[in-house]
């Protein structure tokens, strides 16, 4: 759990590496391997497919039991260094107690239970930082965002390829914004929520293998005259692997839709947290009472303004502070009873955003040609409340996509609220994929914690 967590947080803070990506080293290998394999047949696909992925899977095994013997080594020691330290007398272990020893804590505070060892979350938090790409996903989206909001169509549309295989020629604003939102949804489970889930319950070797899944559907997993036949395997083993994960992803939406932020429509203040003049109105109130009983000072006859007893002057003076008081404390009773409409409000948006996006991920996920892809998008439609799907371009190749959605299309600035709804989801996937590895952890030890 600690490895997953580790690895999460290196994504977080470094993102992919700008050379020697252990994922792109990979991809090197796959398309020689390709370029030397390649037949218009199924049958060869699928020996190419699991070389690519076995091979895979094999480094992870080997990382994962050496990270293992290396964890075995160390409780082998520690229990050597206890069982001396014990009958030599003077050992810290033999103040720390039964209780600690029964714990599996051995007198240089190693672990001699569990298996656990520094070696293997390195080797956990290094895959995980290896195959996760969520945080590069938003920087693109951001990018993205950027270049549309300068109005720079043509650097949008240069970057468009680092999102999808879209053909970016003749796309205009609303159009790439489109594409990036689609892009986002889709890739927010093949970067970070898959990943993470495969980690969860297979470890190092579940993580390297669906990348090497992923990565292969992303290389030869296209519906054209070279990989129909020859990517058949690998987009069909890329659909198993990301099932689950889709519909979680999915579900992760739902539940994180009003972080998204608000829709990119103005809107108007609350009528009813009143306004500057209402709150120092002094024409009304206590205060018109107070003048009358204590009116202002007058002339006399000859212009001598006619004194009044001290008392009084005391009298009036603390009357007008308790006046002003008592309009503060109206003025704040007000202020906190709008704030409280307020939060209710958002708690109102909140629920309708979770409970739209559930709708139209239940109506329209399975409208998507994509097993998983329309799960993930029909979430993000509803959470973000926009109108997905319509006519794509894949090198001269037109696809028309069922809409996903009943709000307006996408705009530009629904790419930053897409990304902010990625990265919760993602966060949330981290958690949720600790708590599964901590339970498949238990359930190994037979429930012993």
């Amino acid at each position: 759990m600690a490895g997953l967590l580790l690895g999460v947080a290196l994504d977080t803070v470094l993102g992919d590496p700008r050379r020697g990506h252990p994922v792109a080293a990979f991809g090197r290998i796959a398309g020689r391997l390709e370029r030397r394999m390649h037949a218009d047949a199924k049958p060869r696909g699928v020996l190419y497919t699991g070389l690519c992925v076995g091979g895979a899977l094999a480094l992870g095994v080997a990382a994962d039991r050496l990270a293992g013997t290396g964890a075995r080594r160390n409780a082998a020691g520690a229990r050597k260094r206890e069982q001396l330290h014990d009958h030599g007398g003077g050992s810290p272990a033999v103040f720390a107690g039964p209780g600690v020893r029964a714990a599996g804590v051995g007198a240089h505070g190693v672990r001699t239970s569990g298996g656990w060892s520094l070696a293997r979350t390195a080797t956990t938090g290094l895959a995980t930082w290896a195959v996760l790409g969520g945080t590069s996903l938003g920087r693109e989206g951001t990018l993205m965002a950027r270049a549309l909001e300068a109005g720079d169509l043509d650097a949008a549309r240069a970057r468009l390829p680092h999102l999808c295989a879209r053909d970016p020629r003749g796309l205009d604003a609303k159009a790439l914004a489109r594409a990036t939102v689609e892009s986002i949804a889709e890739n927010t489970s093949d970067a970070a929520v898959a990943p993470l889930l495969w980690g969860a319950v297979a470890g190092v070797p579940g993580l390297l293998a669906y990348r090497a899944i992923n990565t292969l559907d992303a290389m030869v997993g296209y519906r054209n005259p070279r990989y129909e036949n020859f990517g058949w395997a690998a987009a069909r083993l890329d659909d198993l692997a990301n099932w689950i994960p889709a519909r979680v992803t999915g579900l992760l939406t739902v539940a994180c839709a009003t972080l998204a932020g608000p829709a990119p429509t103005s809107v108007a203040p609350c009528p009813d947290a009143g306004s500057g003049e209402q709150l120092h109105d002094h024409g009304r109130g206590p205060s018109a009472v107070i003048m009358q009983l204590f009116p202002l000072p007058r002339s006399g006859p000859r212009g001598h303004r006619t004194e009044r007893p001290a008392r009084a002057r005391t009298v009036s003076a603390r009357t007008r502070t308790a006046s002003a008081q008592a309009r503060t404390a109206s003025a704040r009773t007000r202020v906190a009873s709008a704030q409280a409409r307020t939060a209710s409000a958002q708690a109102r948006t909140a629920i309708a955003r979770s409970r739209e996006s559930y709708e139209v991920l239940r109506r329209d996920g399975g409208a998507h040609p994509s097993p998983n892809a329309g799960r993930c998008e029909a979430a993000f439609a509803g959470a973000l409340g926009v109108r997905l799907g319509g006519v794509n371009s894949y090198d001269g190749r037109v696809e028309e996509r069922p809409e996903l959605g009943d709000g307006r299309p996408p705009e530009v600035a629904d790419i930053r609220r897409a990304v902010r709804l990625s990265r919760a989801v993602t966060l949330t996937a981290a958690l949720l994929s600790a708590v599964i590895m901590h339970l498949f952890a238990r359930a190994t030890r037979g429930g012993r914690p």
